[in-house]
């Protein structure tokens, strides 16, 4: 096969870049372009505490939009702590924007939901499972597959294989980077309280 047809499959697979880019990265508040974040503190300023249930909804989605949690207090508080440090900090406010549901935010307090570690483990686990499986396909078979039958099969249980274990495993990267400092994030919470009701005595 010379380099010529290569390059010709590769033009091919050109219009999926897009489609990959999704696949393989994990978007949140910092992946906006710089105008986007401009755009999104802009409104997470202007919101407030929203009691109507449609415009509580409305809000909600609006920082969906912009990569964010849904609680515009903590986004609020998340940026701050970013800004202090931007370099420290940068994974962990990353990883609290990307997994909402691995943890609760309740009376300024962030709190870990320990059972799902569960879930990616799992994933993990059935991920190398798969590719195990595609491996001894072709260990048994003493050959790469030569039916389409057998290709699409091979080539299934790769490709699952690959993403259960890549997604399980940036999951569980940035859970612990989220064990790692929540505690000195709520730290963070209680110092920036305390800083803005002093403010309000002098």
């Amino acid at each position: 096969m010379d380099v010529s047809s290569i390059l010709n499959g590769l033009k091919i697979l050109i219009p999926l870049l897009p489609f990959f880019k999704k696949l393989l990265f994990f978007d949140t508040f910092f992946s906006l372009s710089n105008k986007e974040k401009s755009e999104a503190i802009t409104y997470l300023k202007e919101c407030a505490d929203e009691h109507e249930p449609l415009d509580k909804y409305k809000q909600e989605l609006m920082l969906l939009d912009y990569k964010m949690s849904t609680n515009y207090l903590l986004n609020d508080y998340i940026l701050k702590y970013f800004i202090s440090n931007k370099l420290k900090n940068i994974k962990f406010c990353n990883s609290i924007f990307l997994l909402k549901d691995f943890y609760s935010y309740n009376d300024f307090n962030v709190k870990m939901k320990t059972k799902m570690i569960i879930i990616p483990i799992i994933v993990l686990i059935l991920g190398i499972v798969f590719g195990c499986g595609a491996t001894f396909f072709v260990v048994s078979e003493n050959q790469f597959p030569k039916s389409l039958l057998d290709w699409f099969f091979f080539g299934g249980l790769t490709l699952v294989s690959i993403q259960y274990i890549y997604y399980s495993s940036y999951t569980l990267w940035c859970y612990f980077h989220m064990v790692r400092k929540v505690n000195d994030f709520n730290i963070f919470i209680s110092l920036v309280r305390i800083k803005i009701l002093l403010q309000k005595f002098k």
